[in-house]
């Protein structure tokens, strides 16, 4: 991954040992991992992506979309190359070269230069969770939007700062900050985060959140 594409999600330009460990990180996500330029082409994909969407390198990225996913993403990704917004959030379709395909979600966030100016994107492909047993069913994770929704939080920004932070609605916001007060949930009674303090408290307690790092980030396998 290039120096700007670390600086798009919260790390610090890398040295020797630093980029080392980041593409370790890179090269064993367990989601898919797109480094983008303007145009939209696939830059660098890390194993796993590759490994379902095979010849990805190089192409544009909406040709492992189904064309309603690339039309809805088209305007998005315009307004990301023109700053108008840092990231978007879109639900996908992935084609595989085999015909066969897999649905999910993407997070696709700005890559910018220290001069300001937009370079790409690094887009998060995951895919969409089988539904769990109807026996003994497990507590819903949060998703990479509600981390970042806990972020901001955690650093001190009100919802509306998030909401623009993210290139979310405000509406979007307070979805995701309801879903996150009940899968931080606690089995105590009255166990659900009352405040917005008490979700990211418990999203510390649930390492959900790095601690005794500022700003903050999320915490390791969030």
């Amino acid at each position: 991954m290039t120096s700007t594409a670390h600086e798009a999600i919260g790390t610090a330009p890398p040295g020797d040992e630093v980029a080392q460990r980041y593409r370790a990180v890179f090269d064993t996500a367990a989601v898919g991992v797109l480094e983008l330029d303007r145009e939209g082409r696939v830059v660098d994909a890390n194993p796993i992506f590759r490994r379902s969407v095979p010849g990805i390198v190089g192409s544009p990225v909406t040709s492992a979309m189904t064309r309603a996913d690339a039309v809805a993403h088209l305007p998005l990704w315009r307004e990301l190359m023109d700053g108008r917004r840092a990231r978007y959030e879109i639900a996908a379709t992935l084609r595989r070269p085999d015909g066969t395909t897999v649905s999910g979600h993407v997070v696709v966030t700005a890559v910018v230069a220290g001069s300001g100016e937009v370079t790409g994107a690094v887009a998060i492909a995951a895919p969409d969770s089988p539904d769990p047993p109807s026996v003994a069913p497990r507590r819903e994770q949060p998703t990479a939007a509600e981390i970042a929704v806990l972020t901001g939080l955690a650093s001190g920004l009100t919802l509306q700062q998030v909401a623009a932070r993210l290139g979310l609605t405000r509406r979007g916001v307070d979805y995701r900050l309801a879903r996150l007060r009940q899968k931080l949930r606690s089995d105590d009674p009255g166990g659900i985060p009352a405040t917005t303090a008490g979700v990211v408290a418990r999203g510390y307690a649930m390492g959900l959140l790095a601690p005794g790092i500022w700003p903050p980030r999320p915490g390791p396998g969030a």
